[in-house]
């Protein structure tokens, strides 16, 4: 599997779009907290490193812990500044927690005709050894957030779609993965990297 957004649509219509099926906007803040990181932990579970390995380890409960979401309005609708630049800070901190510690499983080598070219040794992969999220770039969702915050809309399917699309770009664009292994080299491999999004 890798990353989908329809599932981040469908996940974000139950709790923003009134004419979806099974939709219930939630009832207290906390239930709102618990909602964003279901729906975003969903979605992020089919993430894959760009050799089409698994995700094994994530931070929901540090997405969670991120979220305070006390400037939100009633219905999970916040609007204007202050309130959107602090939730959207918010949701970029979570965004940090739930990745900066991430690993996925290290049973496929990376293709060598892949578009993010390895590095080291002679560039054929024997094995991997570790495939660890390196870098993860906030600023960019932090912004488009506190953009769509202020954008007040009653079109639950429409906020839906514009919130899933962010945190999707985010999470196919500012998450670097760095993949480690030895190449072919005999009769002693030599390190080989691989600096890659996910997928």
């Amino acid at each position: 599997m890798s990353l989908d957004k329809d599932v981040l649509i469908d996940g974000l219509r139950e709790i923003l779009d009134p004419t979806y099926g099974g939709h219930e906007f939630p009832s207290s803040i906390d239930a709102a907290r618990e909602a964003w990181t279901n729906i975003y932990d969903t979605y992020a579970l089919f993430a894959e490193d760009m050799s089409g390995d698994s995700l094994t380890a994530s931070s929901r409960s540090g997405f969670k812990d991120e979220l305070i979401l006390e400037a939100s309005l009633d219905e999970f609708v916040p609007v204007a500044s202050p309130a959107a630049d602090l939730i959207a800070e918010e949701f970029a901190k979570a965004f940090v927690a739930y990745w900066e510690d991430a690993a996925f499983a290290i049973l496929t080598t990376p293709d060598p005709d892949a578009d993010c070219v390895s590095d080291g040794g002679n560039l054929v992969w024997a094995s991997e050894t570790t495939s660890v999220v390196s870098v993860v770039n906030s600023n960019p969702l932090e912004i488009a957030l506190a953009a769509e915050f202020r954008n007040i809309s009653t079109d639950g399917a429409a906020k839906a779609e514009a919130f899933a699309t962010i945190f999707h770009k985010a999470t196919t664009e500012d998450v670097t993965v760095l993949i480690t292994g030895v190449d072919t080299t005999s009769p002693t491999p030599l390190p080989i990297t691989n600096t890659c999004t996910i997928f």
